[in-house]
């Protein structure tokens, strides 16, 4: 019965959403609602409601995510659903359900859950970026160390977890970013995990933006670094050590500009760079920092290539009265030569104000 029940709710999702908006009459059944996409989000909203995971098993964690990704997929997903979304998806994760990449079972539910959170994470719900590190500790469950890292590739995030050995360890994803692990901090061998979110461009939500004021810019995407144990709990970085975080740069971006290694301070959702410095090395760059959380380099714009937000409207101000000087003067030269009166020296002030 209930593989029946996923069965259908898939069926319904992939029609929800693909009708034209235009539609003006309901179904007879639906006289309560005034149009067809009134109806279409009210049922929508019923079948987030009752797609609750099933608490006494977790025999259908396949199906159950495949719905789940169904649903957040659907382009009727909103940022005003995607808390109740998030809100499936987070039980799901806490019936500890197989998503082992080495079972086919595992590998097909984490995948599934991956892309759901990545179309929660494009809607900007703010839990995606949490979640996404829970489906990280579920995928690194069993894993050993020296195993093979998990690698789940999505259209918002590319997210990389393995096991940790006790010695120093460069991880590499396939997005370019390089972690260099101090020595001795995997001591516990298989109790450590090491985790890595790729976001894509204006990821993940709440992404604090940068400041005008400065000509500050981000020249790279975010990349969220988190060490673990198996039970989630995350491992602080021992007194005076330092973990490496090798990150590449947007493309057109050079080492050239004056750049340094930032971080997403959660306590205000603010930029900082407390505990951190950029290590530029001929065309790379990397961040040095005492602590983990969601990094990025930016770049601020040298003295002479921006303008601050108090001088700003002054100047588009001037350059507007500048150009309708430049054009009235030009006019007003054309007819002068019309008139013959080119040679006087009104006509040359006229001249030499188009051309400044």
């Amino acid at each position: 019965a209930r593989s029946a029940i996923f069965e259908a709710t898939n069926y319904i999702l992939s029609f929800l959403g693909s009708f034209p908006s235009n539609i003006a009459t309901p179904c007879l059944a639906c006289n309560s609602y005034s149009t067809y996409s009134s109806y279409e989000s009210s049922l929508f909203s019923q079948l987030i409601s009752l797609l609750q995971p099933f608490s006494n098993s977790t025999a259908y964690t396949s199906q159950t995510a495949e719905t789940l990704y169904a649903l957040a997929a659907s382009p009727l997903t909103t940022k005003s659903t995607a808390g109740s979304q998030s809100a499936l998806v987070s039980n799901l994760l806490a019936l500890s359900p197989e998503l082992s990449p080495t079972s086919t079972i595992g590998f097909r539910s984490s995948s599934n859950i991956a892309d759901a959170l990545s179309s929660l994470a494009l809607a900007q719900d703010p839990k995606a970026d949490d979640l996404t590190r829970s489906l990280l500790l579920g995928v690194s469950r069993d894993m050993i160390p020296g195993e093979v890292p998990a690698v789940l590739i999505t259209s918002a995030f590319e997210a990389h977890v393995q096991a940790l050995e006790a010695v120093s360890k460069t991880s590499t994803t396939s997005s370019g970013v390089n972690v260099t692990v101090p020595s001795g901090l995997a001591t516990t061998g298989s109790d450590t995990r090491l985790m890595i979110v790729s976001w894509k461009p204006g990821l993940p939500a709440g992404t604090p933006k940068v400041s005008n004021q400065a000509g500050e810019s981000l020249a790279s995407d975010v990349e969220d670094v988190t060490l673990t144990d198996s039970n989630g709990n995350n491992i602080v970085l021992p007194e005076k050590e330092t973990i490496r975080i090798a990150i590449p740069l947007k493309e057109g971006e050079t080492t050239d500009a004056d750049m340094r290694c930032v971080y997403i301070q959660s306590s205000d959702s603010t930029w900082s760079e407390d505990g951190c410095y950029l290590d530029v090395q001929g065309s790379s760059v990397a961040c040095v920092c005492t602590h983990l959380t969601e990094f990025a380099v930016m770049r601020r714009a040298k003295k002479n290539q921006w303008l601050p937000d108090s001088l700003r409207w002054s100047y588009i101000c001037g350059s507007c009265m500048a150009w309708v000087l430049a054009i009235c003067a030009a006019v007003q030269a054309v007819r002068m030569g019309k008139v013959k009166a080119h040679r006087g020296w009104i006509a040359i002030a006229h001249y030499l104000l188009t051309f400044q």
